[in-house]
């Protein structure tokens, strides 16, 4: 079905943002590289995640069959995206404190 597709890689589309995000304030080199492809991190991480976004929806549509519980998968991406902003909070608040 290809709402588990999409459902699946939002869920991996949001742990890469957090991934990148964390990884481009620890690694000035990673952070220079994401400049270079847009001019501005933030866009080249947005960008980036569109593809990732793109090519993992397809691939992962193809896993498991059956039925999709539509409430049971919108509570998975609403709990992965508010533990990433915890997660990604958490980083600036230790950073800021540090």
């Amino acid at each position: 079905m290809k709402a588990k597709g999409v459902e699946r890689s939002l869920i991996w589309t949001v742990i890469l943002i957090v991934v990148m995000t964390i990884l481009s304030e620890i690694s000035s080199g990673f952070k220079g590289f994401l400049v270079s492809i847009t001019g501005h991190h933030w866009v080249s991480k947005g960008l980036i995640a569109l593809v990732v976004f793109l090519i993992l929806k397809p691939a992962l549509a193809k896993k498991g069959n059956g039925k999709m519980d539509v409430l049971a998968a919108a509570t998975r991406i609403c709990w992965t995206v508010t533990i990433s902003s915890i997660i990604i909070f958490l980083y600036f608040l230790i950073h800021y404190l540090s």
